[in-house]
């Protein structure tokens, strides 16, 4: 696929030199793990991948993060099994920041330059999914749709982005765009599952 070789030779960011990879047995692969572009309804969108390979589409990895989300899924109806072959039918899962970053080998939010750099890379992925919605878990993938740079997560989370603080060029994708939390973050599992929920309202 034509995009996801510019993202792999991308050198936007002089530091990280297009590594959209992680470390598997060894080896750098990408972290798309070949997933193939088709029509999804709802498209799941991350900060970055993971300096490990621990990543939510390798299956030989145990995932903190893929559980979490997929049971959250499952409570609120959006999964049956809660399997990873289930999850890639249904819906498509994408990074705001197309390289890892870290601070001292552990992951590390990536800075706002990174997210600028990566979002025609976003955009295009969104366009060719053709999502009904793009839920954004976490604060660092929301920047990447917002025109405001100060907000408080806590005051979008579990909602659809009002248009007024959306970038232009966002309206294009023709998409709600549903703000939620980090699977994995301190906000309370009640929260996190009711946010679900009213995603699975959206599509309904």
């Amino acid at each position: 696929m034509e995009l996801f070789e510019e993202i792999h030779n991308c050198k936007r960011c002089a530091s990280i030199r297009g590594r959209k990879c992680v470390v598997l047995d060894g080896k750098k692969i990408p972290s798309d793990f070949g997933v193939p572009f088709k029509r999804f309804r709802l498209v799941f969108v991350v900060e970055s991948p993971p300096v490990s390979g621990v990543y939510l589409w390798n299956p030989k990895s145990k995932s903190i993060v893929r559980d979490r989300l997929f049971t959250q899924l499952v409570k609120a109806g959006l999964m049956r099994s809660g399997s990873l072959n289930e999850f890639g039918e249904k819906y498509y899962y994408t990074d705001a920041v197309k390289c890892p970053f870290e601070k001292n080998g552990e992951n590390a939010s990536p800075p706002m330059k990174a997210i600028e750099n990566c979002r025609s890379f976003l955009l295009r992925e969104i366009e060719h999914c053709k999502p009904e919605v793009v839920c954004t878990l976490g604060k660092t993938p929301l920047k990447s749709f917002l025109r405001v740079k100060r907000f408080k997560l806590g005051d979008l989370a579990g909602k659809i982005v009002p248009e007024s603080y959306l970038r232009h060029d966002v309206g294009e994708l023709k998409c709600k765009i549903f703000s939620s939390w980090f699977p994995t973050s301190m906000v309370p599992e009640t929260l996190k599952v009711e946010a679900m929920k009213t995603l699975k309202d959206l599509l309904e």
